[in-house]
């Protein structure tokens, strides 16, 4: 996003930051759909949250505890689709070191959550953008 499509009016702003993390969060739903990355629950879910986006109505409808609390509960995926093993390593001091191992599901999840926790952050700013115009007309009546 340049500095000539950005709106100038801090609320439009964060308006337009949260549509895209919208579009973000939507292109990592197909992939998790494409690799059945999501559980059942998570999947419908991701059906309500992908319906709002789609239909126009993110900014309006989503409930920033609701995307949250998708993101929090695909934690559980990526550490199953995570193996932790020992390399040795007869250079290393301690006779070698961990590595993980992330299966192609497990990154979907992960990139997923935080696409997640960005659109979160931006419904925020929107809802914070939203609040302080509604105080500042308050300040203002004094």
């Amino acid at each position: 996003m340049d500095d000539l499509t950005m709106p100038t009016d801090p609320l439009q702003a964060a308006i337009y930051r949260a549509l895209g993390a919208g579009d973000e969060v939507l292109l990592m739903l197909d992939e998790a759909d494409e690799c059945e990355a999501l559980n059942a629950e998570q999947s419908r879910q991701a059906h309500g949250l992908r319906s709002r986006i789609e239909n126009g109505l993110l900014v309006v409808t989503c409930d920033i505890a609701t995307v949250r609390a998708l993101a929090a509960s695909l934690d559980d995926g990526i550490k199953r689709a995570t193996t932790t093993f020992f390399v040795h390593d007869e250079c290393d001091m301690s006779g070698g070191y961990q590595e993980e191992a992330v299966t192609e599901s497990g990154l979907t999840l992960m990139a997923l959550r935080t696409r997640l926790d960005v659109l979160a952050m931006r419904l925020a700013e929107t809802k914070n953008q939203l609040r302080a115009a509604e105080i500042a007309v308050e300040l203002r009546t004094l």
